[in-house]
Order: structure tokens, then C-alpha cells, then sequence
């Protein structure tokens, strides 16, 4: 078994604020949960107890929404214990600090619902934000709740139109089409040579034959007058 960086439920109790500081916005507890259990020394059993214990003591509150936002107090004790924890514990929680809050400002601007209509079917809102106003809103009537949860979830995750666009093939220079089109002089007057030593061979050929087959036809006819 592996042993990690963080000693005792101190270090933990800072992580934790170390955290929340960095998200800075509310987080439920799987999300605390995921940023925070970096490392093996830390279990779930000690996880929640410090994080029950920083809420007592007034560093975290619990919203309307049971998620948890750090406090004043938290904030100003967690920039000044952030250096007690281990090096290689803060580089990784702030990766995973930096991925988690694009993550938030992905599902800000990516958003869809679904709502029941009274004719029983569904309907699907699917909205596109930037960082100024609202870029795309469309309504889809779906048939079954279950094909109107998949298209939100599908949208949610790759809200992107992507084309696939096939590359064109590359084209030769000009001259060369061209030469591809109406041939090239030079190889039409190989050609052409070429052709006229071929059927300068063939008739030489059928020259040399004709003595042959003229005594072929002497002999045979010789035979059927001797029969």
C-alpha cells in the first residue's frame, strides 16, 4: 500500500480550504469529495469528519442547495496555512482546481431541460451562452422522456456542430493537366514512332512468311495430284 504526502486530519482541514478557495464558487459534496481526495493518506472516514468539523467552526456553510461555500474565515485561514501542505499535493489539486472551473463556466453556458407537455410528450430547450448573452435557444418536441433525457444529455456534453469536411485532392500544375488533357508533343512523337517501327516489324514479319507458306501450298497441292 502506497503512502501518501498528507500526515493527519490538520493538513486535511487545509486541503479542503485550499480547495474551496480556489473554486470559489458552491460545490456539492462529490465535487469537494473528488477535488480533495488527492492522495493516499487521506480516506473517506477522515474526509468527512474534517469537513463536518470546518463547517461547525464556521470556515464552510451549507447553502439552500446543500452545497458547501467557503467563508471569510475560511478564506483568510486558508491563505495562511495553504503553505503547510506538501508541494506535490498543491501543484495536483491545482490542475484539478483549473479543470473543475472550466467545467462550471462549461455548464453555465451550456444548459438544456426538459418539460412535460399535456398532450404527453416532451419537450426539449437546449440554450448556448457565451460570456455576453444568450448565442442559441432551440425547442424540440420529443415523443418519450426517455429520448428528451438523452438529447439534454447529449447536448450537455458535445454541444458542438461539427462538419466533417472532406479534403480535396491535390491537383497538378496547369501545364501538367494540360498536358494530361491534349498529351505532350514529345511523347506523341514517341508514340508515333514507335507505332510506325511496329508495323514496319509486322510487315517485315509477314514478308519473311510468304516464301513458307507458298511452299506449304505447293507441297500440299502436289500430294492431291499424286492421289
Amino acid at each position: 500500500m502506497s503512502v501518501g504526502f498528507i500526515r493527519d486530519k490538520l493538513e486535511i482541514k487545509f486541503l479542503i480550504l485550499y480547495v474551496a478557495a480556489g473554486v470559489a464558487e458552491p460545490m456539492p459534496l462529490s465535487d469537494v469529495q473528488a477535488l480533495t481526495m488527492i492522495d493516499d493518506g487521506i480516506d473517506y472516514f477522515d474526509f468527512s469528519q474534517c469537513l463536518s468539523e470546518l463547517v461547525k467552526t464556521d470556515h464552510l456553510r451549507l447553502n439552500e442547495h446543500q452545497q458547501y461555500v467557503i467563508t471569510p474565515k475560511g478564506l483568510k485561514n486558508s491563505e495562511i496555512c495553504k503553505s503547510s501542505l506538501p508541494l506535490s499535493v498543491r501543484l495536483k489539486a491545482d490542475k484539478l482546481i483549473a479543470a473543475h472551473r472550466q467545467e462550471l463556466i462549461r455548464r453555465a453556458q451550456v444548459r438544456s431541460t426538459v418539460e412535460r407537455r399535456e398532450n404527453g410528450t416532451y419537450t426539449v430547450e437546449l440554450n448556448l451562452n457565451d460570456d455576453v448573452d444568450n448565442v442559441m435557444r432551440l425547442q424540440l418536441m420529443v415523443a418519450t422522456k426517455e429520448m428528451a433525457e438523452d438529447l439534454a444529455q447529449r447536448f450537455q456534453k458535445n454541444p458542438e456542430l461539427k462538419k466533417r469536411v472532406e479534403p480535396r485532392p491535390a491537383q497538378a500544375p496547369c501545364c501538367a493537366r494540360l498536358r494530361n488533357t491534349f498529351g505532350d508533343a514529345r511523347n506523341t512523337r514517341t508514340s508515333s514512332r514507335a507505332e510506325r517501327a511496329s508495323v514496319r516489324a509486322v510487315r517485315c514479319s509477314r514478308g519473311r512468311r510468304r516464301p513458307f507458306v507458298r511452299a506449304v501450298l505447293r507441297r500440299t497441292y502436289v500430294i492431291y495430284r499424286l492421289q
